[in-house]
């Protein structure tokens, strides 16, 4: 009874060893399929890379750098975020001149005669918009409110250009 229990544990062995190899082999042969498929798709993809065309990878690096362009700016901007203000010390065009060497302007303002008369009127009047805020810095830093002196022309100009009353009318004869 001893020897057939025996050989029943041995046959039971022998057949959880051929069991355990049959699965072993069998795992084998799925990790070799599996890393075989990996090795194909790698290979293409690198075949794919190696095949693109200059204007491809010109594009692809273009939208890479739109892609970081929001962190670009933000380390762009960090050195900006440290100014408290900004003084202008030197304001040229006084004389009328647009130009850094003294020409085109002239006195009065007249500006450039080859320029159109609408071309002339807004280079002045954007010449004054840029040039009224460096002037209110100067003042303040003189101790001037050139703001109320405007106020103070613009209502002397307003009341002499105010008509005359006028008379009773009377008619031609």
């Amino acid at each position: 009874m001893e020897t057939s229990k025996a050989q029943s544990e041995t046959e039971i062995l022998l057949m959880t060893a051929k069991a355990e190899a049959s699965a072993t082999t069998t795992r084998a042969e799925a990790q070799r399929i599996r890393l075989t498929a990996e090795s194909e798709g790698t290979r293409a993809l690198i075949a794919a890379e190696n095949s693109r065309t200059g204007e491809l990878m010109h594009m692809q690096l273009e939208q890479y750098r739109l892609d970081r362009m929001p962190e670009i700016i933000g380390q762009l901007v960090k050195p900006a975020e440290k100014i408290d203000s900004i003084r202008i010390h030197q304001v040229t065009g006084f004389g009328g001149s647009t130009n850094l060497n003294g020409t085109g302007g002239g006195h009065g303002g007249g500006g450039d005669a080859s320029k159109p008369p609408m071309t002339q009127v807004m280079d002045s009047i954007l010449g004054m918009a840029l040039q009224m805020p460096a002037l209110k810095s100067i003042g303040e830093s003189i101790g001037v409110d050139l703001a109320s002196a405007a106020q103070a022309t613009k209502s002397t100009d307003a009341a002499s250009s105010e008509p005359a009353p006028a008379g009773p009318k009377s008619r031609p004869a």
